[in-house]
């Protein structure tokens, strides 16, 4: 039997300085087709300095499912920590969307046949646009991963939050994220893990996301300074146990693994890190990838991983 309820959505929206593009952002939930009744559109202003309110205001004069909030600068992060203090998002659902990217016209149409009661989030697709051509990334765990959630095998590759819907009250259970400092994506994202119980993914895509972006955080990823994020990112997610959500990236991330080895850095995590999760083709690679590179800068429970 087909669901035909409509299920309600809240996307959170942090903007700083985005007079520029934001409109491309409002204008891609407006025009997506779905009922903007059972939309609800929450944009944080942190701390913008330009024309960014008064835009903002002229789409709430026509559109009420949008709402705005200033607040002070405090980066992303904070942005994330002052909806869930606040209590701002009322809908079933909550997806975050940056200010410089847009929602695909159909991702609440699809998300809303793909979740159900049992359904604690669903992950979508990737449009990735570079400023010259817009690339399709899809939900890697479809191909790379299984594809069935469970808590036992809680694996995943760390994605953009805007391809994450997840329920409401999963979302208010998130751990307090890092203010004052970029790249706090991926430690949000191993919080929503820690407390799904079902999660379904799809090829479908659900963002249009601008990655070379002139301001953009992942613009200046090489910068001493954001390593030394990302490297306290990594003993985050060492207390929490959840090495997967990283430990892969070290693998075309040169700039990481020349910091850690200058410095003689090794990050442990208390699990070991197991390969029965993949499928047969790419164990040997991954297995490769950790005799090769991963072991010289994170160690795990009794060693040595779980052999494929």
């Amino acid at each position: 039997m087909k669901n035909t309820t409509l299920k309600s959505f809240s996307i959170v929206t942090a903007a700083h300085n985005s007079s520029a593009f934001i409109h491309n952002c409002i204008e891609s939930i407006i025009n997506s087709n779905y009922d903007l009744n059972k939309i609800e559109h929450v944009i944080i202003d942190d701390g913008s300095v330009d024309n960014t309110k008064s835009i903002v205001l002229k789409y709430i004069s026509k559109y009420p499912h949008i709402k705005y909030v200033y607040k002070q600068n405090g980066n992303w992060g904070s942005v994330i920590n002052y909806v869930i203090d606040h209590r701002l998002v009322n809908n079933d659902y909550v997806c975050i969307l940056d200010s410089d990217d847009r929602i695909h016209p159909q991702t609440f149409q699809r998300a809303n046949k793909l979740l159900n009661d049992d359904t604690d989030c669903v992950v979508g697709s990737i449009y990735w646009w570079n400023g010259k051509r817009t690339t399709l990334y899809t939900s890697s765990n479809l191909f790379l991963f299984k594809k069935k959630y469970t808590k036992k095998l809680p694996y995943t590759v760390s994605v953009l939050p805007a391809t994450f819907i997840i329920k409401q009250n999963i979302f208010y259970k998130s751990m307090h994220l890092l203010e004052n400092v970029p790249h706090q994506d991926t430690i949000l994202l191993a919080s929503y893990f820690n407390n799904i119980k079902s999660i379904k993914y799809t090829h479908y895509p659900f963002v249009y996301y601008w990655s070379t972006r002139v301001g953009n955080t992942m613009v200046d990823i090489k910068d001493d300074k954001n390593i030394l994020i990302h490297l306290a990112n990594y003993k985050k997610l060492s207390e929490m146990n959840m090495p997967h959500f990283y430990v892969w990236s070290l693998l075309s991330w040169k700039h990481m693994r020349r910091y850690m080895k200058q410095n003689q850095i090794k990050i442990h995590f208390n699990v070991k890190l197991s390969f029965k999760w993949m499928p047969i083709w790419a164990k040997p690679f991954f297995w490769l990838a950790y005799l090769l590179i991963i072991k010289h800068y994170f160690t795990f429970a009794d060693s040595k991983p779980t052999k494929p």
